[in-house]
């Protein structure tokens, strides 16, 4: 008896742990030669009921090594319940930018079926010719195919609002800057904009 609840515990475990896990797939970019504009990511097949999907850009604007040229963009979209929540859309999403430049200038999900979408990015005019597209899931796959495209007014659709926003307390240990990259002080706010990219 000890010996089948042992194995009935094993077989519950790991069929969890089968169905919670996760994967990545990772993606070349692809290289926006200098010409900023809206490219298509690719199409993005998640079923309804909650699922999430976090896309990650890890890039640079120009092509020198200079930090000041490094960024990343974080974005997540997550289904509903098969209810529409604006217009006949089902999902919803955000996106932000970290790094020394903005990476991506806008996102939009255009909704083929309940369950599938083509994604769209306004990129920076040279993302380089090694830039990384990561998507974590755990339903779903992306096809991707980057193209500068005309970006299409197709219906529905939805715009994600760039944000990122701080739900737990923030501790900062060293020096915060706001409006430079080199703070003197354990606040330091200047008034100018970022350093200029060079070539």
């Amino acid at each position: 008896m000890k010996q089948f609840q042992y194995r009935f515990l094993m077989l519950s475990f790991l069929s969890f742990f089968s169905i919670s896990e996760g994967y990545t797939q990772v993606f070349n970019l692809g290289n926006s030669v200098e010409a900023s504009g809206w490219y298509k990511l690719g199409t993005l097949n998640l079923p309804q009921q909650g699922m999430d999907a976090e896309f990650r850009i890890v890039s640079g604007n120009e092509y020198n090594a200079s930090v000041d040229q490094q960024g990343e963009c974080v974005i997540h979209f997550k289904t509903s319940t098969a209810v529409s929540q604006i217009g006949d859309f089902y999902g919803s999403g955000n996106f932000y930018n970290t790094g020394r430049t903005k990476v991506v200038n806008g996102i939009r999900f255009i909704q083929i079926t309940p369950s599938v979408w083509d994604v769209y990015a306004n990129l920076v005019g040279y993302t380089g010719l090694g830039s990384v597209l990561n998507m974590t899931l755990v339903q779903g796959t992306l096809t991707s195919n980057f193209t500068l495209v005309s970006l299409p007014a197709t219906t529905p659709y939805l715009d994600l609002s760039e944000e990122l926003t701080k739900q737990s307390k923030v501790f900062f240990m060293d020096n915060l800057g706001i409006g430079t990259y080199s703070p003197t002080e354990k606040l330091s706010v200047m008034a100018t904009s970022a350093p200029g990219k060079s070539r």
